[in-house]
């Protein structure tokens, strides 16, 4: 009997083991994809698509801590003591062999109990408890492998949820490069010293009398302290888009009353 308790034992230790190998499958995965982020995908994000790819990177992250918070579980379970036999699902789970696990004297948990009891011989006394401990090892053993069952699914739910945040993280580092390529074609660009010649074509370009024009502008774009600003007015420049540094950004005239 003790052979078969060693045996179960190291049924439960082949288990943990494979828990040992999804930690470590899953910290290699946790670190690749915190360097993809940090260096790879968040830089080239920006605005509304940089804060759906923080959701996302920290939904993925999540999913990975929960499923190491649920291989934790199975390598540093609770005791499995004696007393968990009655439990109702631990009776259901070894119900069907205990017909191969009791002895035919002591077909029953209860009769091992009576068989260990003081009263005994020591010798009925010391082989009740030999089978109560096989029992006990045996039912530790399948609890684990139902836990160990239950979360390989859970594992592949979280893996599956993980890799749709990381396609979509890509799909938006995608879009972010196409948008940043798209109609840029190489041309030699001379503002003049102090940029004297752009602010003379602007001006010629634009004419306006009282210095200011209507437009509209977006904030620390296309990076901080910048703003990108879309002419308005006057109608031969509406349209037209450029960033500037925002110091030379002012508050919107007031609208004149109707």
């Amino acid at each position: 009997m003790a052979e078969e308790k060693d045996r179960y034992a190291e049924a439960r230790d082949g288990l943990r083991e494979t828990a040992k190998w999804y930690t470590a499958s899953l910290g290699a995965v946790g670190a690749a994809l915190a360097g993809g982020l940090s260096f790879g995908i968040l830089p080239d994000l920006s605005g509304e698509n940089l804060r759906t790819g923080l959701f996302v990177g920290a939904g993925v992250f999540a999913a990975i801590l929960i499923a190491v918070t649920k291989i934790s579980e199975i390598l540093f379970p609770q005791p499995f003591s004696e007393e968990k036999l009655d439990d109702e699902a631990v009776k259901q789970m070894i119900a069907p062999y205990l017909v191969q696990l009791m002895p035919y004297d002591m077909p029953t948990i209860q009769d091992a109990r009576a068989k260990r009891a003081p009263g005994n011989s020591p010798a009925d006394r010391q082989r009740a408890r030999a089978v109560l401990e096989k029992v006990t090892s045996f039912a530790a053993f399948l609890d684990l492998r139902v836990k160990v069952r239950e979360t390989n699914m859970t594992i592949l739910y979280l893996f599956v949820a993980a890799c749709a945040g990381i396609g979509y993280l890509s799909y938006l580092q995608g879009m972010a490069k196409k948008a940043e390529a798209e109609g840029y074609v190489p041309i030699t660009f001379s503002p003049g010293p102090g940029w004297t010649s752009l602010t003379t074509a602007l001006a010629a370009a634009c004419p306006t009398s009282s210095g200011l024009i209507s437009a509209e502008g977006k904030a620390d774009s296309p990076f901080e302290d910048w703003w990108t600003v879309r002419l308005k007015d006057p109608q031969a420049c509406s349209g037209a888009s450029f960033a500037v540094p925002k110091a030379v950004i002012g508050p919107a005239p007031p609208r004149p009353k109707p």
